[in-house]
Parts: structure tokens; sequence; C-alpha cells
């Protein structure tokens, strides 16, 4: 059998304990005693089950993504037009998206086409 003094710099006990209890039962079926597979099947599975880390799920959230309509992308136009002296984060908070999403309305990357193909923006209308 190993050395059973716990070494710091080389981690934890449960690798060692597992590793030693895995020599105790294998030494239980060898020995010749009657009686000895029973113990040392239950051992087996005590490592088994209990002396191993679960890796935790990783949680994730869920994604809060608004769907982008004509209709939202004209109110948020609308709401700059009428509100110049607004943040685009306290624009976005009223309409429930980041802010960042309403910069891109304003430098034209989400719009509203219209049937000829002009972009309606600034109530500059074709």
């Amino acid at each position: 059998m190993t050395d059973l003094r716990y070494d710091p710099d080389r981690g934890g006990r449960t690798p060692l304990a597992r590793k030693e209890l895995l020599e105790v039962a294998s030494y239980l079926r060898d020995c010749g005693v009657d009686g000895m597979e029973k113990p040392a099947a239950h051992i087996e599975a005590i490592v088994a089950e209990l002396l191993w880390r679960r890796s935790k799920k990783k949680r994730v959230a869920k994604a809060k993504s608004v769907t982008w309509t004509p209709e939202l992308v004209r109110d948020i136009q609308a709401s700059i037009l009428l509100n110049p002296s607004k943040h685009e984060r306290e624009i976005g908070r009223m309409h429930g998206v980041d802010g960042g999403r309403i910069s891109e309305v304003v430098q034209g990357q989400r719009t509203v086409e219209h049937p000829n193909g002009t972009p309606e923006w600034r109530g500059v209308k074709p």
C-alpha cells in the first residue's frame, strides 16, 4: 500500500483515498477468505458513487431579445425626434431595448424601408 501522508503540494486527499480504497478492495478479493467479495464490492461502489466530484451544470441566462418590427423602429424614430435631449439609454428603456440598439437606429443601420427602397427617417419621406 502507498504512504498515507497528505502532501499539500500534490493536491487534495480524495484521489489518494480513492486509490487506497480500491487497493483494499483488491486485497479483499485476492486474500482467499470466504465472504470478502461482498465487502470488496461495497468498497468499490463507495468509490464509484461518493468519491467523485460531479461537474456543475453551467447556468445560462435566457435570451431577452426583442423582435424588431417596422412599428418598433418607427416608434423609436419618433421618440428620438420628439425627445432630442434624452439619452439613447433612456429611449431604449422606454421601448424595452438596449441603448446600443438605439444608436443603430440613429446611424441608419436599422431602418424601415419604403416600397420604393428609400429609408424613412428623420421625418423625411420620399
